[in-house]
């Protein structure tokens, strides 16, 4: 066992305190505060790459970055006056609180264009000749989904399944049955924590793209110009040549959308090491040749951005980072181990709390609080918003049901019935529980294909299904 993880047990049994909290909060900053160099000088150079071939980036984004490249000359490649740190970890928070605005309204986008791509995917085979296979029938093809369903026996798989071939099935369901599944749904949240139902609800409203987007970022106009032509299409009475128009600006949409939340991520990453560094450079000790070739590795990103050279990355300077590359090589890795295994202490010092302030450690144990929320999997982790735990009372779930009952009516009345059937086909798709057993799971299927009298829209769904489980 390491020393930190010797410390960390003497934590656990509260045991020397006032000698360990110090040892143990001080060392997993340094953790921290090496690991994000190291994870910074990886991520920014590809960063920076990424944000000079690709042209086509909005200047909402290009802005974003630029105040990023601000924050890494200021407060990184040049010594940091300790009254500026407050100002630098405040700007750095507005940047992420921002990305995050922009990720979750390009969410909203993406929602509802979903929508509509079900809504393709079913008028399509208006325009086709395309047949059902020879000798199909719904019942043997019923089979057919179960035993691909069923091939796999872990149960996680098997929901997975069942989540994807609902969201693919026709959708013939009366809206009053579907309320009752989202009821079921709801109940069982009875007793839990808040926190869980908020989680529930938030997830469904994005699935039925309730919550639809307002804003047009400058930049963003191929993506709102596509939801527009999408939401105002009459499907009913579609035509071929409007329906490629649809379908061609749906594409172009979303290869944009995915480029756009790429970098997103990409800068996230970026931003998220950089917050690291700031909270943790108060407290942390650094290896001077490690953060000399991180510092190398900054640097030359930075001047190849200001060069604005045709090919920045491209020089004989680059061939030359590549000895500081190999310095850091396998160093994230060690250092990730070592403040991963130790980490879950954090969680279970609140009661501490009297005697880090006694010892002056409080706002250490505060710093570490964010930084492990930064440093994990989930990038865009809220860092100030703290989740509802109290158990959730038959009165606040009835009202949560109600207020999300009365937003699906409200979008049933303004749009038409391929659109209403796409947004309960996604709730559906999110709540395969709602079928208790595989023989409940059979009879839906099957009861989905028969009530299809639209053979066209049948047999898009058919070939769609097939497609999901030749795959």
């Amino acid at each position: 066992m390491s020393e930190l993880g010797r410390i960390a047990k003497d934590i656990e049994k509260r045991k020397n305190l006032e000698l360990n909290l110090p040892k143990y909060m001080n060392t997993m900053h340094t953790l921290y505060h090496r690991f994000a160099y190291i994870h910074l000088a990886l991520n920014y150079y590809t960063c920076g790459e990424m944000f000079v071939e690709e042209s086509e980036l909005p200047d909402s984004l290009r802005k974003l970055a630029a105040r990023v490249h601000g924050i890494v000359q200021d407060g990184l490649l040049t010594n940091l006056p300790a009254d500026k740190l407050v100002e630098q970890v405040k700007e750095i928070d507005k940047i992420r609180t921002e990305i995050i605005e922009g990720v979750t309204l390009l969410t909203s986008y993406v929602d509802c264009l979903q929508i509509y791509e079900y809504v393709l995917n079913r008028v399509e085979y208006r325009f086709n000749d395309a047949v059902f296979p020879f000798r199909y029938r719904d019942g043997s093809f019923t089979q057919r989904i179960m035993q691909y369903i069923l091939k796999d026996k872990d149960r996680m798989v098997m929901r997975t399944k069942v989540s994807q071939v609902i969201g693919q099935l026709p959708m013939r369901m009366t809206k009053q049955r579907f309320f009752e599944i989202v009821r079921e749904s709801f109940s069982m949240y009875l007793g839990s924590e808040k926190g869980d139902l908020d989680d529930l609800l938030y997830m469904l409203r994005t699935c039925a793209a309730l919550d639809e987007p307002k804003q047009v970022p400058d930049g963003w106009e191929k993506i709102f110009n596509a939801y527009r032509r999408l939401k105002k299409t009459d499907y009913k009475e579609i035509a071929e040549e409007e329906y490629k128009k649809c379908r061609e600006e749906l594409i172009s949409a979303t290869e944009y959308i995915h480029l756009i939340n790429n970098m997103y991520q990409m800068l996230q990453e970026v931003v998220n090491d950089i917050y690291i560094l700031l909270l943790s450079m108060p407290y942390a000790l650094t290896e001077t040749k490690e953060l000399e070739n991180c510092k190398t590795i900054l640097q030359y990103v930075q001047d190849q951005l200001k060069a604005g050279k045709e090919n920045p990355f491209a020089d004989e300077e680059a061939e030359k980072l590549s000895e500081s590359f190999e310095k850091l090589e396998g160093k994230q890795e060690q250092l990730y181990e070592m403040f991963s295994e130790n980490d879950y202490l954090l969680d279970s010092m609140e009661d501490l709390t009297d005697t880090m302030k006694s010892i002056m450690v409080d706002k250490l144990y505060l710093s570490l609080r964010q930084i492990a929320k930064l440093a994990s999997s989930s990038r865009y982790i809220e860092l100030h918003k703290e989740r509802q735990t109290e158990p959730v009372e038959e009165e606040h779930l009835e009202q949560m049901f109600r207020s999300f009952m009365e937003d699906m009516e409200t979008s049933f009345k303004k749009n038409s019935k391929l659109v209403n059937r796409a947004r309960m086909a996604a709730v559906l798709q999110a709540l395969p529980a709602f079928l208790r057993n595989m023989d409940e799971c059979q009879m839906y299927i099957q009861q989905a294909l028969m009530n299809c009298s639209d053979q066209k829209e049948k047999l898009a769904c058919v070939d769609l299904l097939s497609e999901l489980m030749e795959q």
